[in-house]
């Protein structure tokens, strides 16, 4: 039950946006073990193999939340998918994606991808949040603390960003390229607002 809980609280915290992230990759613990094959009816002891420390190097199923210490391949969960390092491949989650390291790949999810390390591929959810992203958000919702290539949304948003902001809404504060949308936000630019277009470089 706490872990579920712990795993609500991440989609909250999503779904809320992201404040001052910090990576966590130098503090993650070894693992306790390793598989080719994960499989979980719930993110608890015994009923999960192998358990939450150990990493998953292959295919990762949960008829939930699997949770592991990694996972590196397909991942797959019908509510979610949580990993306390990294979660690298293509991951499949009918809810939510909870990634505390870097993540590599193709991620979606119905509702929310959450990263607190460097994202290097492409997020898809109705809520995307990444500490580090280069490559590709698209969602109703997209933020990143810094990086760059392409978000695509209703609202985009990001501290430091280089590439192109598609939306309704885009915002940056410390921004190097092109935004495209009703409202477009350029923190550093000397043409703060503008309407359907803006760029700074």
């Amino acid at each position: 039950m706490k872990k579920l809980l712990i795993a609500t609280v991440c989609v909250v915290a999503m779904m809320v946006g992201a404040q001052e992230v910090t990576l966590v990759d130098e503090a993650l613990p070894s693992a306790k073990g390793w598989s080719p094959l994960g499989f979980a009816f719930a993110p608890v002891r015994y009923l999960q193999f192998p358990g939450e420390g150990s990493d998953v190097d292959g295919l990762r199923i949960a008829l939930t939340v699997g949770h592991n210490r990694q996972v590196n391949g397909i991942d797959i969960g019908a509510i979610g998918s949580w990993a306390d390092g990294e979660i690298n491949g293509l991951a499949f989650s009918g809810l939510f994606k909870c990634c505390g390291g870097a993540e590599f790949g193709l991620h979606f999810s119905s509702v929310a991808n959450y990263s607190s390390g460097p994202l290097n591929g492409i997020q898809i959810a109705l809520v995307n949040s990444s500490y580090c992203a280069n490559g590709l958000q698209a969602g109703i919702v997209n933020y990143v603390s810094e990086g760059s290539g392409l978000q695509l949304g209703l609202f985009n948003m990001a501290e430091t960003f280089g590439g192109l902001q598609i939306g309704l809404v885009n915002t940056a504060m410390n921004y190097s390229g092109i935004q495209i949308g009703l409202g477009n936000i350029i923190g550093e630019s000397p043409l703060t607002a503008c309407v359907l277009f803006n760029a700074w470089f």
